[in-house]
């Protein structure tokens, strides 16, 4: 799998900040190749995994007040339908239960015809969008 970890990004921050240039928000593109810098990924089932990681980015952007913002897959289940949920997420559901909020991102065929997608919100720990 993927060799960026929290460390790694973590001293990316400290060089920008360093620059004076702290970070407004971070994008980790697709959070399912990252690498858990607690467990060993032989060492562990895949939702203890993927949710290593995700806990390690939460509490990354806690830590440096930044938010941290990734992107997952649906399964084949969530291919054809715009009624997602958190089951059909792929990898591990460890990230979408770790996570503060998840949005699932969906077009269907009068959303493509005009060029659109719809943001359906799938959990917000906080408040309501």
């Amino acid at each position: 799998m993927g060799k960026t970890t929290v460390n790694s990004i973590e001293s990316h921050i400290r060089k920008c900040t360093d620059l004076g240039h702290k970070p407004d928000l971070i994008i980790i593109d697709y959070l399912g190749i990252a690498a858990s810098s607690r467990l060993r990924k032989s060492d562990s089932n895949s939702y203890e995994y993927g949710k290593a990681i995700a806990e390690e980015f939460r509490g990354l952007g806690q830590k440096h007040n930044i938010p941290i913002m990734s992107a997952l897959q649906t399964n084949r289940g969530g291919l054809n339908t715009s009624e997602l949920t958190m089951n059909e997420v792929s990898d591990s559901v460890g990230g979408p239960f770790t996570a503060d909020l998840l949005l699932a991102i969906v077009q269907n065929e009068e959303f493509a015809e005009l060029n659109q997608y719809l943001a359906i919100q799938l959990k917000n720990r906080h408040n309501d969008l």
